[in-house]
């Protein structure tokens, strides 16, 4: 029996051999919690009316280890549900939980789940907040320490790999946190000292063997914040979006007045450089200010005004650019926010001017001055939310602080939601022109209409649909050379799952189909299983047969991935397999095959030492294998690995 077999038999066969091992311990609910991700709050709603017993939100978001606990509500017509208000949420994702508890002191809970992108905002008030004691417990509300501490670091060393690219001989990377918020009236303040650093083997002439990935410290005393080191600034779209870089910055977040600054690297630095004043010929420096009315989080108005101004020589570790060496602009913004009608009616607008300009040669920058301005407005009544923006950016607007803001476009992106129980609708339509006035393109003017439906039936099973219309033009008037021609495609697909607890089956089949030049059917089947405490099973198969209309070439590409762990030990002894196979089968060109599987086995020692330390002691093992035509390449490795957290 070859390598390859005995892999994808010792992948396949162990979980399926054990799959019926009666689970015992933990209770899993079967229930179907549904999310509605409104204007400022998410709203988790359960599937159920049995009002006999109670129901508890558990939530955490980046920057908390525990879990957040809130009492869920039953409105009116016995639905059990709880508003989860966004506003002071930091981070993008959030998971969460639900535990039904009962007269019989029986718990049952949901398995975890996870919401990606619910906001775009930063909260310092509660990014360490940990879980408070529920009220009347009697249980006295715990002394805050004057710092806590927490670290972790992991140690990988290669033992075989005979791959083209093999890994590290030696590699570590580390992490260290000292932290302190206090929330009460007599102390409001927050200090965090962040850092992570890996030290390598094999390094390039342009990293060090000790490489400090991350660092940063910030200080808030009520209202002001102040933050040094690898911060992040996202003002506006225009502006300085997801702006990430070594350097300083300053808040004064007050209940009216709003001011900011900052002043950072415009490259992103690697290493120890980058810290302290940025160099300057390659820095940005931004300040803004602004007012609010109404509550300090959830203003009724907000209005903001910001100037930035920066060069850039591209002289970094991170960047290379054989043209326009060096750039250098600044930028004017005004934007504003209103929330009427009780937060129902939200409204959004911004307008900006840059002066800009890039060469190759520093004394032939030519700047040019352009605008850019969107309107916005979100509506949110009841089972109804809506959501459209307009938005128009010149050709020659740009902006130092953000690199991949596209310009010369103009358009239209809309959304609506329809969520009554357990229906829910979505429907999204996007009218959007670009090349508005490229000399050398054709303008290109797209239109795109996605439906989406999903229905819960009961407390397992949910079935929903897809349909999407796409619409590409090539603006032929200008005489220029389309270099290709108008596209008309639609999709569809069905879905259809079924959830009890910790298992799950999921299926969908769709199309999608070209007037002129392709022709696609998919289908897709996952697959999650849970034995107790001792075994997990995931695997998900699809299947895709394209068909080239132009030349009536096809292909059918077949996957299949896989990933379990077996506990022999609950929590301590593990084995995690995973696994991916596909092949693709062309009419034309040769067919091809990619094969991996990865074996990892696990010591886990927190209770030895009472989960004050965390070591994790991993045998890591890999098989690959790759054949186009009669070619085929294979490559084995093995890596020890220690893990350690406190």
């Amino acid at each position: 029996m070859s390598k390859r077999s005995i892999l994808l038999s010792a992948i396949l066969l162990i979980p399926i051999s054990i799959i019926y091992l009666n689970a015992t311990g933990i209770s899993y609910s079967n229930l179907l919690p549904s999310v509605q991700n409104l204007d400022g709050e998410l709203v988790v709603k359960v599937n159920t009316l049995n009002t006999t017993n109670d129901f508890y939100l558990y939530y955490r978001i980046p920057g908390i280890e525990h879990f957040q606990v809130r009492k869920m509500e039953i409105d009116e017509k016995g639905q059990v549900y709880y508003r989860l208000s966004t506003q002071n949420l930091f981070g993008k994702d959030i998971e969460y939980y639900i535990l039904q508890g009962g007269e019989s002191k029986t718990n049952a809970i949901s398995p975890i789940f996870t919401i990606n992108n619910f906001t775009e905002d930063d909260s310092p008030a509660i990014y360490f907040q940990d879980v408070s004691p529920p009220s009347g417990s009697g249980t006295a509300k715990p002394k805050n320490p004057f710092l806590k501490m927490s670290a972790s670091t992991s140690l990988a060393a290669r033992l075989h790999d005979n791959s083209d690219f093999p890994g590290e001989k030696f590699i570590a990377s580390g992490n260290m946190r000292l932290y302190r918020n206090i929330t009460d009236a007599e102390d409001n303040s927050e200090f965090d000292f962040d850092s992570t650093f890996t030290l390598m083997n094999d390094v390039t002439t342009a990293e060090s063997k000790v490489n400090l990935s991350s660092m940063k410290i910030r200080f808030r005393k009520g209202n002001h914040r102040v933050e040094v080191g690898d911060i992040s600034i996202s003002n506006t779209e225009f502006t300085t979006s997801y702006l990430s870089r070594r350097g300083m910055s300053y808040e004064m977040t007050g209940k009216t007045l709003y001011l900011g600054t900052f002043f950072t690297n415009s490259q992103q630095k690697t290493g120890f450089d980058g810290f302290g004043f940025p160099a300057g010929d390659a820095n940005i420096f931004g300040a803004s200010a602004g007012f609010n009315i109404g509550d300090i989080y959830s203003p009724i108005f907000k209005l903001r005004g910001l100037f930035l101004a920066g060069q850039d020589n591209q002289d970094s570790k991170t960047l290379y650019s054989a043209e326009d060496k060096f750039r250098e602009g600044s930028m004017v913004s005004l934007s504003a926010e209103a929330n009427v009608l009780k937060n129902h009616l939200n409204l959004k607008g911004e307008f900006a001017k840059s002066n800009f300009g890039k060469s190759a040669d520093k004394n032939l920058l030519d700047k040019k001055k352009d605008e850019a301005w969107l309107a916005e407005a979100g509506l949110n009544i009841g089972v109804f939310t809506a959501r459209a923006d307009y938005k128009k950016v010149g050709t020659d607007f740009h902006s130092i602080a953000n690199l991949f803001l596209q310009n010369d476009r103009e358009g239209l992106n809309s959304t609506m939601g329809l969520s009554i129980k357990t229906f829910y609708l979505s429907l999204t339509y996007q009218d959007q022109k670009t090349n508005l006035s490229n000399t050398v393109l054709p303008m290109l003017r797209t239109k795109n209409l996605n439906a989406n439906l999903t229905w819960s039936l009961g407390n397992h099973f949910r079935i929903g649909a897809e349909f999407g219309s796409n619409n590409l033009d090539y603006d032929k008037s200008t005489g220029l050379q389309a270099g290709s021609s108008d596209m008309d495609t639609l999709r569809y697909a069905g879905t259809f799952g079924y959830i009890a607890g910790n298992n799950s089956i999921n299926l969908r089949i769709g199309k999608s189909e070209s007037k002129t030049f392709t022709s696609q059917a998919d289908a897709s089947l996952g697959i999650s299983l849970r034995v107790g405490e001792f075994l997990t099973f995931n695997p998900t198969l699809s299947y895709q047969a394209n068909e080239n209309l132009t030349d009536n070439s096809t292909s059918k590409i077949y996957n299949l991935y896989m990933n379990s762990e077996l506990s022999f030990i609950p929590q301590t002894f593990t084995l995690t397999l995973s696994g991916s196979y596909s092949k693709t089968d062309n009419s034309i060109t040769d067919d091809s095959t990619a094969i991996q599987a990865d074996a990892n086995l696990n010591f886990y020692m927190a209770k030895i030492f009472k989960n004050k330390l965390q070591p994790v002691l991993s045998l890591r093992g890999r098989y690959s294998e790759s054949k186009f035509g009669s070619s085929t390449t294979d490559s084995t490795s093995l890596y020890l690995q220690f893990d350690l957290s406190f």
